[in-house]
């Protein structure tokens, strides 16, 4: 995300009982500033719809790999259909 928006993170921190001195991550950057989050929510919400189909095809698939007449809840505990008919 900091190479996307061309921003520099990490670094050296200061934390309560002691400091973490890390290196900046995308070096030779600009810090990130408070106005630089509008841009940052919209580099994550624009893959967002691509996300959700993708979930709703996995979804898809899994219902399509289920063996007949068997309950979504039972095939996905990993408990066997043919187990619970034998009781």
């Amino acid at each position: 995300m900091a190479g996307a928006l061309g921003m520099r993170l990490s670094g050296p921190r200061i934390y309560e009982d002691h400091i973490a001195d890390e290196p900046w991550g995308n070096v030779g950057s600009a810090d990130l500033l408070p106005c630089d989050l509008r841009r940052d929510l919209v580099l994550c919400r624009r893959p967002l719809p691509a996300c959700i189909a993708l979930i709703d095809v996995v979804a898809a698939s899994i219902g399509r790999l289920r063996p007949p007449g068997t309950d979504s809840s039972v095939f996905l505990s990993g408990v066997s259909p043919a187990r619970i008919a034998l009781g």
